[in-house]
């Protein structure tokens, strides 16, 4: 990454990640107003894949053991931001956002 440079944020829903996932692969996204489907028992945290929904489509959120906040108790609802990545080809083709979103999505904790 290079230093100085401004990192853009933009906003999706699933649904539109998910028609293009192609244009949001490797980028910096925000899923907002999501919960977790099914809603989670009071003891789970992030660590680990979680389903979003956020009334557009699914995702799954992927947070690695690793992160500073892999071991807090998740929130029964949320904004994610993550780095969408994109799994398997063609009709089969998924974007994650680790947060991830499934399509993933990658979530920090910055």
């Amino acid at each position: 990454m290079a230093s100085g440079r401004i990192i853009k944020l933009q906003a999706a829903n699933t649904s539109a990640i998910l028609a293009n996932p192609d244009r949001y692969e490797s980028t910096l996204v925000a899923i907002n107003n999501a919960v977790y489907d099914p809603e989670p028992a009071g003891d789970v945290i992030y660590s680990g894949d979680k389903i979003l929904n956020d009334g557009f489509g699914l995702a799954t959120l992927r947070t690695s053991a690793n992160a500073t906040f892999a071991n807090t108790a998740v929130q029964p609802s949320g904004n994610f931001t993550g780095v969408v990545y994109v799994t398997g080809t063609g009709t089969s083709k998924r974007s994650n956002t680790g947060c991830e979103l499934q399509k993933t999505f990658l979530c920090s904790d910055a």
